[in-house]
């Protein structure tokens, strides 16, 4: 079985960047903004990482072209606050292979955090349910203080 990762991302940092050293297969960033795409872009470049493959796409409209159980990790950051959160997940769970990951990233639901209002801010109870909805197992749930959660599903 090949290796891949795949992240949907709404942001990119160095270390995400930098992960992509470490995994045999393509990682897909795919993002609307076109000035996140220029960012991975230029990180990919920079740290000479040849498999991250960048795809301006709208993912909550258009879903991310990619195959069936075509991809080992999907990592959402900061994007389950979207209309039908579920419908992402769908996708999430149609690319990924049997037995694999889904990494959730997500703000806080703490309005003094951040500053960004409540309404984008889903609980983490609320991203368990739904990614359950669509057939993930839940596995566990770890605070990153002091603005995001994480939570790792498996199909």
């Amino acid at each position: 079985m090949r290796k891949s990762g795949t992240s949907i991302l709404t942001q990119i940092k160095f270390s995400r960047a930098h992960a992509a050293g470490i995994i045999g297969g393509k990682i897909y960033a795919i993002d609307i903004d076109p000035e996140m795409i220029k960012i991975i872009k230029n990180k990919a470049r920079t740290n000479n990482l040849s498999n991250v493959v960048t795809v301006l796409r709208d993912f909550v409209s258009e879903s991310s072209g990619l195959e069936d159980s075509s991809v080992d990790y999907v990592m959402f950051f900061n994007i389950l606050h979207a209309e039908n959160p579920e419908n992402l997940l769908k996708e999430a769970y149609r690319i990924l292979r049997k037995g694999v990951r889904l990494g959730i990233i997500h703000w806080n639901y703490n309005e003094a955090i951040s500053g960004l209002p409540l309404h984008i801010k889903p609980r983490p109870k609320d991203c368990r349910r739904w990614a359950e909805s669509v057939g993930f197992n839940f596995e566990y749930q770890v605070d990153l203080k002091p603005y995001h959660f994480g939570m790792v599903m498996r199909k």
